[in-house]
This record gives C-alpha cells, structure tokens and sequence, in this order.
C-alpha cells in the first residue's frame, strides 16, 4: 500500500494510480470504504473509467448500497457497448433486487457477446425455473452442462428443476454429480435428501439431512428432526 499511496501522492491527478489504489483497498485489504473514495477521485478526473465503474459498484454491492451498484454497472454498460462483463453484474444486482425477467435480459445479453459462457447459462437456467419457465430452464442448464461436464452448480439447478417437476429419480442423479464434483456441497446433500424423500427412501433421505447439517447447514438438522425420528434420529 507504501507504493500506491507514494504514486497518488506523486501523480494526485492521476486516475489510474487512484484506481490502482482503490483497487488494493478492495481486494487485498477488505477496505471497501476506503475504495470507493479511490474509485470517486478516479471518476472524477476521467468519467469514462468502465472498469471503475465497475469495482465501485462491486463495492456498493457489498456494503449493500444495491441501488448505488446498478447505477454503476448501468453506467459500465453504456461505456462498453459490445462487453459482456458489466451485464454479469447487472444480472446479478437485478437477481438481488427480485427483478428476475430483467435479470434474464441481461443474460441474453451476455451470451449474445460470449456464447460459450457457461455460467450465464446456468444462472439463466435457475432464474427460468424460479419463473416457471421450466422447459427453457432445462434447455439452458442442459447447455451449461455441455459446455462444462463438471460444473456442480448446474448439476445442482437442474436436480432442484427436476424435484420441481416431480421427477425424484433424476433430480438424485443430478444431485450425486454435483456432490462428486463438490465433495462438500451441503446443499446437494439437503435437497437430494428431499428428492430420496419422495422416492419414500427414508433411510437414505435421513442420511443426506445428516450430512447436511454436519457440513453445518442448518436446514438438514431440522428436517432430521421433523423426518427421521423412526430412524432413530440419526
């Protein structure tokens, strides 16, 4: 940190040695504050500063500033017409503030630019499923799953489509997949204890909720509690 607050000292009027300063406040010394401040002297000497923009708004984002965020990534995505990184952000933000089909959008968007990005695939995929778009969400999970054959993430959205479509049997296919990618995914383990539930696989179900909590999820405590009292209570 010497050096940056040497070269902003040297340089005051420099945007890239604020933003450079700002930048370690950010990542390496959790000062997001402190940042931000960096990030509002960078912007004022040079408005034009997309990358800024965007850590300014990572910032916002994480000290829960969601509206300051979207404006920042709004703005990013005006000075990079043809980027896609400011539309990952901004589909994040909206997906925060509940504002899912706009969230989609942006996604479109960024998979207009970056066809092979698996991950907005995915994420697409589970903002369809909370829509009720359900075959879309099955067409984008199955394309971030062919793209990326071990990626958990998307193994463990399509299991939760799946459960939602009353199909047990392949939602614990999917659920197993995802934990052998992810040995300790507590979520995979609950809710494939919730898909074995429905297939009347008590044991099973009540070994998954176990599981669970023991990676300290608390969900897999209270369904052992409710569920599995006949098994001993595990």
């Amino acid at each position: 940190m010497d050096y940056y607050n040497l070269a902003v000292r040297n340089n005051p009027a420099s945007a890239i040695a604020l933003f450079n300063r700002g930048a370690i406040r950010m990542n390496v010394e959790n000062d997001l504050a402190g940042a931000i401040r960096d990030y509002d002297g960078s912007l004022a000497l040079y408005p034009g500063y997309a990358e800024c923009y965007i850590n300014r708004g990572y910032c916002r984002e994480q000290l829960s500033d969601t509206a300051g965020a979207l404006l920042d990534y709004q703005r990013a995505a005006r000075l990079q017409p043809r980027g896609y990184e400011p539309h990952v952000d901004l589909a994040a933000v909206k997906r925060k503030m509940g504002l899912f089909a706009e969230a989609i959008g942006e996604y479109d968007t960024v998979l207009e630019y970056a066809p092979a990005f698996y991950q907005a695939y995915n994420e697409r995929g589970s903002l369809k499923t909370e829509l009720k778009d359900y075959q879309g969400a099955m067409d984008d999970l199955n394309q971030a799953i062919a793209l990326h054959e071990n990626y958990p993430e998307a193994f463990f959205n399509r299991g939760v489509l799946k459960v939602t479509l009353q199909d047990p049997a392949g939602a614990i296919e999917d659920f197993s997949q995802a934990i052998r990618y992810q040995e300790k995914y507590a979520e995979a383990y609950l809710n494939r204890g919730v898909a074995r539930y429905m297939t009347q696989d008590l044991e099973g179900a009540c070994g998954d909720w176990e599981i669970a909590g023991n990676l300290g999820l608390a969900e897999g405590g209270d369904y052992l509690r409710r569920y599995c009292k006949k098994t001993g209570g595990r």
